[in-house]
């Protein structure tokens, strides 16, 4: 998984002695997205004639049944080094293909199906794999409608994630300006010049004056002209998409929460 320009130059240091040592499988070539060459594994023996190769074929980790419809599948690319996995293991399970209409439709399917596994499994034996933390979304949201309870290991849930968190304390406090919670959230994200400091004798005001902190906010006459020109600007902002929440769809209201607030 090396772009060009890191082959070319691996392959000037070892011209002089050739003692040069390479890993790789040209059916996992993931980084494609970061100028990785495939390239660069395929044609490795046309630039080291007399390289040694040795082929890693026997598997440890699958099923007999998972590593036959693999091999299958993968034969039918065009640029690869051919190898044919096998396994000591037993033969497993035989694989289910399942033809699904879209995200949703999917993560019902697999719902279902968990749901079954339930009589004989318990939660804690049953895993999904998806390819992206994206896809996660709609398994979550068929496992929560259905309490198919559930853990998701290496990233956080779609709604536990800060840019989520942050989107929807967006709308809460434009939908309740007493939403103390999310305003305190949002009110300098992305970045504003509107700083703790400023945000306690904001509070202070408040307690003083016996007026909400909302209140506080256009009132306040303990900060910085700076400060003041933020606050208001962000509360224009606000405002304005409060103006009209009721007028349009959801997906309307948060796109523009993202773009007239910066974010």
């Amino acid at each position: 998984d090396t772009n060009r320009a890191q082959y070319v130059l691996i392959k000037t240091l070892s011209l002089v002695h050739s003692n040069i040592c390479v890993v790789g499988d040209p059916d996992q070539s993931i980084y494609g997205w970061r100028g990785a060459d495939i390239r660069n594994i395929l044609q490795f023996e046309n630039d080291f004639k007399n390289a040694y190769i040795i082929t890693l074929e026997h598997n440890y980790r699958s099923t007999a049944n998972i590593l036959d419809a693999s091999n299958r599948l993968i034969r039918n690319n065009t640029t690869r080094k051919d190898k044919n996995l096998y396994t000591s293991n037993e033969r497993g399970e035989s694989v289910d293909l399942i033809e699904c209409e879209d995200e949703k439709d999917e993560a019902l399917k697999i719902a279902a199906k968990i749901e079954k596994l339930l009589s004989r499994y318990k939660p804690s034996e049953i895993a999904v794999f998806y390819r992206t933390n994206a896809q996660s979304r709609s398994f979550e949201e068929i496992f929560l409608r259905k309490k198919i309870p559930h853990r998701v290991i290496g990233s956080f849930r779609f709604y536990e994630r800060k840019e989520i968190k942050d989107i929807i304390a967006y709308l809460k406090f434009i939908i309740n300006p007493y939403d103390i919670v999310s305003l305190f959230r949002i009110i300098n994200i992305p970045p504003r010049g509107i700083g703790e400091k400023s945000l306690e004798k904001i509070i202070e005001y408040s307690k003083i004056k016996g007026i909400s902190f909302y209140e506080a906010l256009f009132l306040c006459d303990t900060i910085s002209d700076g400060v003041k020109k933020s606050i208001k600007s962000f509360l224009n902002m606000i405002n304005g998409i409060r103006s009209y929440i009721n007028s349009f769809p959801p997906s309307k209201i948060v796109e523009d929460v993202m773009m007239k607030s910066g974010y």
